[in-house]
């Protein structure tokens, strides 16, 4: 019973070189115990021959060493089997390592091709966008062609219409040639009108200059004032029909055919800036003077307000300033 039971114990289990030992040492422990301990002998055997259940169990411990060398064959072959399945798996963590990275490289890749294809989808975007711009520029550009060639037809009815127009401005222009003619022919007649219209008004100009100093003077001297009068250029730009000084008389003024109220109040200012700047041309006091063949309507009361000696046609319009 013994030699049944004990193979399948050891083979039930997984039995390592250690535990191997252990075992032989048991057996030779219990080989001791079966030749010493009678007792023992009898528990174990349950029968009165010795010798027999001796052999039994030498025969029963042989099959068990068999067992064991067996086991331990099996160890090796297990062994040797885990140091291959251990390099496979190595090669399968590699292997797995690599897929790993070829999976990276795949995501990466997939990853760029999904920018690729997000970037093709906004430029096909943008180029559906030009092709709509396109179109409405084709578009426009059709308009644009539409409308020059309407122009094109406005700009030949106005061209004929121009030639036209042309043709008649020609023939007006030849009636305006004959007409240039004629009015030339008036216009030199009229420059000699005008040359003797001024060489007249040049004369009367001339004759009221001499007219203003001699009603002047005579005025003058009615006062019990001798000046001799004169028109005088102080420089290019200050020049008047009447001047004289005695060195305790000036008397200074212009001398017009017509004069009006905003003539007055110019000429004072002018007699009033070359006192101003040529006050040596001024020595005593100065009498200011407008004469005039005749007065416009308020050039009275100005000459009063401006203490300017007034003279109308040899008759004083104003107070002799004093």
């Amino acid at each position: 019973m013994l030699t049944e039971i004990l193979p399948q114990f050891a083979i039930s289990f997984y039995l390592s070189p250690v535990e191997l030992l252990m075992i032989m040492s048991l057996r030779d422990e219990f080989l001791r115990l079966l030749k010493e301990d009678e007792v023992f002998r009898y528990a174990v055997l349950g029968i009165t021959d010795v010798q027999a259940g001796i052999r039994q169990l030498t025969d029963a411990l042989d099959k068990v060493l068999e067992v064991v060398r067996g086991l331990a064959e099996a160890e090796a072959r297990h062994m040797d089997l885990t140091g291959q399945v251990f390099e496979i798996t190595k090669q399968l963590a590699e292997g797995q390592r690599q897929v790993l990275e070829v999976v990276k490289g795949l995501a990466e890749g997939q990853a760029r091709l999904m920018d690729a294809v997000r970037q093709l989808a906004e430029n096909q975007v943008k180029l559906m966008e030009g092709q709509a711009r396109l179109m409405d520029a084709i578009k426009e550009l059709a308009e644009g062609q539409r409308e020059l060639a309407e122009n094109q037809r406005e700009l030949m009815n106005m061209t004929r219409q121009v030639l036209e127009t042309v043709q008649k401005l020609a023939e007006i222009e030849e009636r305006h040639l004959k007409i240039t003619e004629e009015l030339m022919k008036e216009v030199g007649a009229l420059r000699r009108d005008v040359n003797d219209i001024k060489r007249t008004l040049d004369k009367i100009i001339i004759s009221i200059e001499d007219e203003a100093n001699d009603v002047v003077q005579y005025l003058l001297k009615q006062r019990g004032i001798t000046i001799d009068t004169k028109p005088t250029h102080f420089n290019t730009r200050y020049e008047f029909d009447i001047y004289g000084t005695n060195g305790q008389v000036t008397v200074v003024g212009e001398a017009k055919v017509r004069i009006s109220a905003d003539l007055v109040r110019r000429i004072a200012g002018r007699i009033d800036r070359v006192m101003r700047k040529l006050p040596d041309r001024f020595p005593g006091r100065v009498i200011k003077v407008i004469y005039c063949l005749r007065t416009l309507p308020g050039a009275v009361e100005e000459a009063n307000r401006l203490g300017i000696w007034l003279i109308e046609s040899g008759r004083e319009k104003s107070p002799f300033p004093t």
